[in-house]
């Protein structure tokens, strides 16, 4: 199994690559978020509707980000292809929107909170308005294993929600384990909310996000 977004398990299962969600690790919409679009405080962009003719920074296209932005224009009136988005590399979307090069930027976290403690302020948390409880991370295998391991699938999933168990009631090792075993600052790790791990799938919302996708001609 890997660790895949709901987002790209239906981008192969449309394109005919067999794979099956197993159980979702972290859904979004969950707080406190570990992503949301940002811009400088200082910045004119205050919601969706500032960001026509301009262009926004993402880790990649045609992700959960993306599509949560573009659901936002829409609902907002904003006309979704007034926006151009840039595929800029996680530690790179801070300095390239400090040069201007674009209104805001979608970041992820630790570069998020870094960026919101040296001068960048939330606009809205895109994903969490409009793709609440989709599979922001999730545990995803082959179905044909799946389907040939049906004990196995059982047994890792009943490991896995114990684990979840165990993470929720105790942050404190979860922290121990990103120290150990990443290469975030120590100072992040101790001072970041650690988000709860959840196993459930909801299928609604999946099937909800899958339908935006297919909306904005992305399958």
């Amino acid at each position: 199994s890997s660790e895949l977004t709901g987002l790209a398990v239906i981008n192969a299962v449309v394109h005919d690559i067999p794979v099956t969600l197993v159980l979702s690790e972290w859904n979004t919409g969950q707080k406190p978020p570990t992503a949301a679009l940002i811009a400088l405080k200082d910045s004119p962009v205050h919601s969706v509707k500032d960001l026509v003719g301009k262009k926004v920074g993402g880790n990649s296209l045609r992700n959960q980000a993306h599509l949560g932005v573009l659901l936002s224009a829409r609902a907002a009136g904003v006309d979704p292809k007034s926006i151009t988005f840039v595929e800029i590399p996680p530690p790179a979307l801070d300095p390239t929107a400090r040069k201007g090069a674009v209104a805001a930027i979608y970041s992820i976290e630790p570069f998020m909170s870094t960026s919101l403690g040296s001068g960048f302020r939330i606009v809205e948390d895109s994903m969490g308005a409009n793709l609440k409880g989709s599979p922001g991370i999730a545990w995803a295998a082959a179905a044909s294993y799946v389907e040939k391991n049906p004990d196995v699938t059982k047994r890792f999933n009943a490991a896995m929600q114990e684990a979840y168990v165990y993470a929720n009631a105790h942050p404190e090792a979860v922290r121990a384990v990103d120290i150990k075993n990443t290469r975030l600052s120590k100072a992040f790790i101790e001072s970041r909310d650690v988000p709860k791990f959840y196993p459930a799938i909801y299928v609604n919302d999946l099937l909800k996000m899958g339908q935006a996708m297919k909306e904005f001609g992305w399958i």
